[in-house]
């Protein structure tokens, strides 16, 4: 006899003597645990299939960096909204989700750290379709190949329009850096003719009146970067408009 017959026969036995308080409990004991597990497990699932259902599907992800450090009137989730209508698209089908949960300051080190790790992350996973922050915030990740060349992704109508606000990299500086491993100054990004062999990778949005509503007087130095591995470009440009409208 296996040991999986004997267990069986023990336990018809059992069942055979039993009262009916004994075998509830013996169910209980050997099979309460699995069946709420599964029961966990069923609930879960249920509800992770219904929210792939029902959930709209996210068209757009950003950040806006130091959101939390001004006192803004301007709601994000208003400003999601009103980007979707502009685009006359239904949000009950599809989402743009802008994050305001980076807060970058460079007086505070270990906040700064802490915070510019986890934009890093977002960054370089390719979670983030755009970045909004002070230029001095994303020349680092610039600098870092981070950020889709505009001349690449953008219409040559939008090129012209575009390109009083440019914002530059130096590529020669870039690979210095990647073949020395260590820091060097960076040029002005806002300087091109100084550069030796200039690439356009953010835009200067300081002008435009959303931006300034959120960051008010310290709006004069915030920027746009489109990221390279992001999955929705084309509604990240989408949106670079939509700021740009009064600009």
């Amino acid at each position: 006899m296996t040991l999986r017959e004997e267990v069986t026969k023990k336990r018809q036995e059992y069942f055979a003597t039993a009262t009916k308080k004994e075998k509830i409990a013996y169910l209980i004991q050997y099979y309460g645990i699995r069946t709420i597990l599964i029961c966990i497990a069923a609930l879960f699932i249920g509800s992770w299939i219904y929210h792939l259902i029902t959930d709209p599907d996210r068209i757009l992800t950003g950040t806006f960096v130091n959101y939390n450090l001004y006192d803004t009137t301007l709601n994000i989730d208003e400003l999601e909204k009103d980007f979707l209508s502009a685009q006359k698209i239904d949000e009950s089908e599809y989402m743009a989700d802008f994050l305001t949960n980076i807060t970058i300051v460079q007086s505070e080190e270990a906040t700064g750290q802490q915070n510019d790790q986890t934009l890093y992350t977002q960054i370089a996973s390719g979670v983030l379709d755009f970045a909004v922050a002070d230029i001095e915030v994303l020349k680092n990740y610039a600098y870092g190949y981070h950020f889709a060349d505009l001349t690449t992704i953008l219409s040559k109508e939008q090129i012209e329009y575009f390109e009083p606000y440019f914002l530059y990299v130096d590529i020669a500086v870039m690979e210095e850096r990647q073949e020395k491993h260590e820091e060097i100054p960076l040029p002005d990004m806002r300087n091109p003719e100084a550069m030796e062999n200039p690439l356009p990778v953010l835009l200067d949005i300081s002008n435009c009146p959303i931006i300034q509503e959120i960051y008010g007087e310290n709006s004069s130095d915030i920027c746009y970067g489109i990221i390279r591995k992001g999955e929705h470009r084309d509604n990240a440009i989408k949106f670079l408009e939509y700021l740009s409208v009064n600009q």
